[in-house]
């Protein structure tokens, strides 16, 4: 924590332009709110900092059923090597046959169902909780939506020719 506390004495020493004085007192406090969360000084960002990683401590000593594993790789040639040597067939895979790898390969004695996922970028982190029925409703939602708001240009245009 003493490059915070460098950080701090550092910030509080330099002087400060009229422009910069104006901007931290209009726009900073509007750039800090929930939309935007720019902005925060050292000791906010510290106190969140130790806020979740205490909570994420916390949430360790919890035990949870799992089904989907990320795994990342530093180097392209590790992942190829890992799903090389996870790699089974499909009828093996269902009937979780543990003769078709190697002993070394074998998840607390279970066969893995291993895939090439999408790039970490690419996937929806905050939506992998939500229900395949909420899904569902939440696509059915915005169909509906999308049909009416057709449906109401075709008769705006309809009515504008008449």
């Amino acid at each position: 924590s003493r490059e915070v506390d460098a950080h701090i004495v550092l910030r509080e020493s330099r002087e400060r332009g009229c422009f910069e004085k104006l901007f931290a007192c209009l726009v900073v406090p509007i750039l800090r709110l929930p939309p935007f969360h720019m902005f925060h000084d050292a000791e906010t960002l510290l106190s969140k900092i130790d806020h979740w990683t205490k909570k994420a401590k916390e949430l360790q000593k919890n035990h949870y059923d799992v089904t989907n594993v990320f795994v990342t790789f530093e180097t392209e040639e590790g992942q190829r090597s890992a799903l090389a040597a996870l790699r089974v067939g499909a009828l093996d895979l269902a009937r979780q046959n543990t003769s078709a790898m190697a002993p070394t390969a074998l998840f607390q004695g279970r066969v893995l169902k291993v895939v090439v996922p999408a790039e970490p970028n690419a996937i929806r982190w905050q939506q992998m909780t939500i229900s395949t029925a909420r899904k569902y409703l939440q696509r059915l939602v915005t169909f509906v939506i999308t049909l009416g708001l057709i449906g109401l240009s075709g008769f705006v245009i309809n009515r504008a020719r008449t």
